[in-house]
């Protein structure tokens, strides 16, 4: 009985919990909060819930191990998201607060990426049947042509003219295909042998994602750094504190950066200005305030401002992606059109 509740217990661990119910677990936990329970007690009475019975079981074993919240969910595979914002609370101490941006940030995360998901897969499956309908008439149909048009030299013409065309259009697709991949599993690969001052020079000369990744450490830092003023630190203790976390590389290493200024007497608005994947609004935010209770304020606004644009670019995004899927596909059909119709019609001339 014990070996079966100890194999049950490492299926669970291993096993993949989806994203909705981790959204809803954060939902739920960050409510007995609200209402005054500890950590502990709340996970307690969601364990009554058939759903949550075996997600919060090795949570509470990891607490009561001593591990911190971050640790616990992460041994549960919860998405790195979330364990990666949970994780300052170690900084600042603010389990509530802290909970409650985790939530706002991964059920943005969520509302997107299922929205990107609902206009992308009927055009990619139009995509796959047109890439099929290609290949089919690249090796089959056009072949065929060249030997029922071999006594038209302008119907052989076309149809020869029709093969290197799509001969040409398969070849382009399946490099860039190939090619994408190879790159992707590439930097997979060496991104982590490679030093964040090589990966940010890297980052700035991706054009479209370069400006994405910019609003979004400019967000995660003015957020994390509002959330640490209303603690009361100081702010080169929330910058050593930045420095030492490992989840957002970036960060660390320009709170690092900072660091060194601050322990040298260097004001932080002139280096603020050179970090390149920071919005200059900060600065100007920093040379405008000294008080902290003014910065705190005026940093949470900015970062309400932020996610408020990065949905607005991602719905503009989004919007975009469907008449870009449904351009290529309108050239496919024309070019299998002309592939049929251009042999057809040197023939019917010959007659």
């Amino acid at each position: 009985m014990a070996t079966l509740s100890k194999i049950n217990a490492i299926y669970h661990k291993h096993k993949k919990i989806n994203q909705e119910l981790q959204l809803l677990f954060l939902k739920r936990l960050h409510h007995f909060l609200e209402e005054g329970y500890s950590i502990l007690n709340a996970l307690e009475f969601m364990q009554w819930d058939k759903h949550f019975a075996h997600v919060v079981e090795p949570i509470i074993d990891a607490l009561k191990g001593g591990k911190t919240i971050d640790e616990a969910l992460k041994t549960i595979t919860f998405h790195s998201t979330i364990t990666s914002y949970l994780y300052f609370i170690r900084i600042n101490g603010d389990l509530l607060g802290t909970l409650e941006k985790c939530i706002e940030m991964f059920e943005y995360r969520m509302k997107y990426l299922k929205k990107f998901k609902q206009i992308i897969q009927y055009p990619l499956l139009l995509l796959l049947i047109f890439t099929i309908l290609f290949i089919f008439m690249k090796q089959t149909i056009l072949p065929t042509f060249l030997d029922l048009f071999s006594q038209s030299p302008e119907a052989t013409t076309a149809v020869n003219v029709s093969i290197i065309g799509i001969e040409l259009v398969s070849n382009i697709v399946f490099i860039l295909a190939i090619g994408s991949i190879a790159l992707l599993l590439c930097w997979f690969i060496i991104q982590r042998r490679i030093s964040i001052e090589v990966r940010i020079k890297i980052y700035l000369r991706i054009p479209i994602y370069r400006s994405y990744l910019r609003m979004q450490t400019t967000f995660y830092f003015a957020t994390h750094l509002s959330a640490y003023l209303k603690t009361g630190m100081s702010m080169k203790e929330i910058v050593a504190g930045l420095s030492a976390q490992e989840k957002l590389p970036i960060i660390a290493y320009y709170a690092k950066l900072m660091l060194y200024d601050l322990e040298n007497g260097f004001p932080l608005q002139y280096l603020l200005t050179q970090l390149k994947l920071l919005d200059q609004k900060i600065s100007l935010i920093f040379q405008r305030n000294n008080d902290h209770r003014t910065l705190e304020k005026e940093l949470t606004i900015y970062a309400a401002i932020l996610i408020e644009e990065l949905q607005r670019r991602m719905m503009k995004v989004l919007t975009l992606l469907q008449p870009i899927f449904f351009f290529i596909l309108a050239s496919f059909i024309i070019l299998i059109y002309l592939s049929i119709m251009l042999p057809m019609f040197e023939l019917i001339k010959t007659i």
